[in-house]
Parts: structure tokens; sequence; C-alpha cells
């Protein structure tokens, strides 16, 4: 075989090898275009399925090209068939092993994760998943396995829109001024006040607005102290930091006639877009509860002073989550890189564990932030609170000029 069919040969070779590199480049491209386009959930998307895929499967990947990471005690997950397995999930959201997993986005009920990590804290061994429990109250003293915390989690769901009414906010909602103002408990008096000492940026309210502490109350709900506190405090943290923040203590409980603990988001969505009508220079939306983990999950020391860990919430339903977890990304980066371990994460939660929405497409800008847990205090919560305000003035100072698309 002469030099040139030797080198023929090469080339061939060379050229086979090149475009199926390009091909194989050119359909993961399309492939991600195409998922991009098509998931309209964080639990489907390339955060969420990663979430879903065995640790042990990535480090295998990496040992193809680190023979040092190889094990001979345990066979490889990194095989053609996981690969191919991964890929086709990446892009159709549809598992192969899980025949459901064809029906999940169009049969509720059928979705295969409730509650998903997207975005991790500093402390990677101190992984816990949110728990959020109905109303109910039980003697901090009680046996642990008599304690009505083990009961099974609500599960809110979003009603239709005749199913209940809203009557004006409670007349303890520090921003009614009286019965002859407007119904919607924001009066132009109010409004005017707020306006005169700069654009009001800032609005913060509690879907779960009687959530309490345990070494507080007594009890995990209150009608006297719980969650508005934290919201109160927020408010005032934020105007001595010049930005102009109105807070709302609304007791839907008590305001809105045939109460329904299923219905709180659709209660405190007709807040948010009372809270707008009144000030369209509302451009953030924070909604603060507190998780119903015990302490030792939820509590963090920070040179020899403990704060409350806290965590945000996704909504898998809104279609344009990307934006809210984007704006809930620059709240948790800039307190894990000055608070190492003092988030939680962010986690999205779908309707099979939650209410799936949050009131989050009202606004990129909107928000759940869970803030400590039942066996926390007030003054471990407030340390947090101040953290955050911090942080968020920050945020809201870099993006003000930024047009967000409020209620749009």
């Amino acid at each position: 075989m002469n030099q040139s069919t030797i080198f023929g040969v090469m080339l061939r070779v060379f050229i086979t090898l090149s475009l199926g590199t390009l091909t194989m480049f050119l359909m993961l491209s399309i492939g991600s275009y195409t998922q991009s386009k098509m998931v309209t959930s964080p639990i489907v998307s390339m955060q969420g399925l990663g979430t879903s895929v065995s640790s042990q499967f990535f480090v295998d990947m990496m040992a193809v090209e680190i023979p040092q990471m190889k094990s001979g005690l345990n066979s490889t997950t990194f095989s053609q068939k996981n690969v191919l397995n991964f890929l086709f999930r990446y892009v159709t959201s549809i598992n192969p092993n899980d025949p459901k997993s064809l029906l999940a986005s169009e049969v509720p009920g059928l979705a295969l994760e409730k509650v998903v990590l997207l975005r991790g804290g500093s402390d990677k061994d101190d992984i816990v998943e949110p728990l959020d429990l109905p109303p109910t109250h039980f003697d901090f003293k009680a046996n642990n396995d008599n304690n009505p915390q083990k009961i099974d989690p609500i599960i809110e769901t979003q009603p239709q829109e005749d199913e209940q009414t809203i009557e004006s906010g409670s007349s303890d909602d520090e921003l009614n001024v009286g019965e002859d103002e407007q119904k919607s408990g924001f009066s132009e008096k109010q409004s005017d006040k707020v306006a005169a000492n700069g654009n009001p940026l800032v609005f913060i309210y509690h879907s779960h607005n009687r959530e309490s502490w345990l070494p507080e109350s007594g009890q995990v709900y209150d009608g006297e102290t719980n969650v508005t506190a934290l919201g109160k405090r927020l408010e005032k943290s934020l105007k001595n930091l010049g930005i102009v923040a109105v807070s709302s203590d609304r007791d839907y409980e008590e305001s809105v006639e045939g109460y329904n603990w299923n219905f709180s988001y659709k209660y405190s969505l007709k807040t948010v877009e009372e809270a707008f009508a009144v000030n369209p220079t509302f451009n953030y939306f924070i909604d603060i509860h507190r998780d119903s983990q015990g302490r030792e999950v939820t509590t963090i020391n920070i040179d020899g002073v403990n704060y409350a860990k806290f965590y945000f919430i996704i909504g898998a339903s809104n279609p344009n989550w990307r934006a809210n977890e984007a704006f809930a990304t620059k709240i948790h980066d800039a307190m894990e890189t000055q608070y190492p371990g003092i988030s939680r994460g962010i986690w999205s939660k779908s309707s099979t564990d939650g209410n799936g929405e949050y009131n989050q497409s009202f606004s990129p800008n909107s928000i759940v932030i869970e803030v400590g847990g039942v066996e926390n205090t007030i003054e471990e919560s407030n340390r947090t609170i101040d953290l955050l305000a911090k942080v968020l003035s920050d945020v809201v100072w870099e993006a003000e000029k930024v047009d967000t698309g409020v209620g749009g």
C-alpha cells in the first residue's frame, strides 16, 4: 500500500470522525433548544432532571476521563442505555422506565416528582426537603409519637373563581384606615402617604398569615403572634436602607367569609392585585412563611449567634418560572456568599405537593421565602430578616431600571 493510499484512508477516517462529532454536537444543540422551548416546569428542566439522576451516574461519567475515579468494586452506571435514557428524558420529559410519564403532563396527579431542589445551599450534606403542614395546635411538650406534625401535609389547590368570595381586609390590617375607605383595604390616603416618601417598590404579604412558633406562642398557628411580624420587620429594615416597602398583615381567617385553608393563595392573590392597583410602582412581591421542620434543620450558628435558615419556593405550574428563579437566585447567591449555610436552597413544588403556582405568574419578581421553622424564635428569625433586607435592597437598587412587566 503506497503512501497516497494510506493518506487517503486516514483522510476519510478523519472526515468521518469530524462529521460524526459535528452531528453529535448539532443534535445536542437542537435537543437543548427544543427542550428549552417545550419545558414549562422546573421539575422537568435540566436542573430538575439532574436531581432525579443518581450522583453515581455523574461520578461514572467523570471516570471515563479520570481513570483514578473508577472503582473495581462497583459496576458502572454510565452505560449506553443510561445515557440514552438520560438524553431522552432531557429532550422529551418522558421517563422510558415509567409509562405514566407519558400522561403526567396532561392528567393531574400523575406527576412523578413533587419537590425538587433547583439550587442547593453551600452545605451539601444538609439537604432536607421543605415541610408544609396544615393549621394544627399541639402541646410543645407532647410525646413526638403523638405530635400532630406527623400528619400528612395538606395539598393546596387553585379553586374556580366562583368558589369563594373575598371580603375586605381585616380591621387589624395596617393598610386599612377605616370602614369608609376602599373595600380593597388599600386606601388612597395610605397610598399617598407611602408615595410621598418615594415610589413603593416592595410589597410583603403572607398567604399563611397565622404561621407561628412554639417557643413564642406555644402553638404552630396563632392569630396574634405569627409571621406577619417578620413582614413588618422586613418593611422597616428595607425603609431604613432606602427602599420603600409596604407589608400586609391581613388575617384571612377573620376577613374571608367561608374561609377555607385550601384556598389560601387565592385570597393572597387578591391582596396582591389590590396592592398593585393602588400602587402600580410595586415591582417586588415577597410572600413570607415559616417551615414546619424542627430546629435542627432550620437553625444555623454564625459567629456564636443563632439565625433562622431560609429557603425559596418556585411554583412548577408557572410557565415563566425561570424569571422567578433568577430573582431568587440573586438573593440566594448573595446570602450564601456572605453567610454560607444560611440558605437551604431554591426548591420547586408542583401541584401534587402544594399550590404549584404561588401567585408567581403575577410578576417575575414574586417569590415565596420560608424563614425558620416551628421551633425557632422571633429573635432568630428577625436576624435573618435583617440580612435578607440588606441583600434584597442591593438587588433592587441594581435592577430597578429594568422593565419587569409586572401584572402582564
